[in-house]
């Protein structure tokens, strides 16, 4: 009896304020009142928006181009310099959280022609058994 009581008495309530008789009040009360119209931005007109979806299609494209160039570049480093080939090997296994996973950071190096003797093996104790480890990282 008490819950359909409280329940009548929050009817009456948002009843109250939906005819205006009374004011939502606190943080939430605008939700409960019926919001005044605000106009929407309609958009660019389909003749406009392609032309700047075109365009910003285009400069999508080159920068893709250039980021493919500059990677390249990079590898091409490490194939004749170990520094570079250790700093590439070093930023792909930073979240290598197992051995596997460092090998297959490896392998794709050494696929990509980069001489295996140019990427060291993981230094000693940082692959711990996950049953005996929290660790998060590297």
């Amino acid at each position: 009896m008490r819950q359909e009581a409280l329940l009548e008495a929050a009817a009456t309530a948002l009843d109250l304020i939906r005819t205006g008789k009374i004011a939502a009040r606190g943080s939430l009360g605008p939700l409960l009142t019926v919001q005044s119209y605000q106009p929407v931005y309609e958009g660019d007109r389909p003749g406009a928006a392609g032309r700047s979806h075109t365009a910003g299609q285009e400069a999508m494209n080159q920068l893709w181009a250039q980021a493919q160039r500059e990677v390249e570049e990079w590898f091409d480093a490490a194939r004749i310099d170990e520094a570079a080939a250790r700093r590439i090997f070093g930023i792909l296994t930073w979240f290598s959280r197992t051995r596997e996973a460092y090998d297959r950071e490896r392998d794709f190096m050494i696929g990509q022609g980069i001489p295996a003797a140019f990427l060291p093996d993981p230094e000693p104790g940082r692959f711990v058994s996950s049953a005996s480890s929290s660790r998060t990282c590297p």
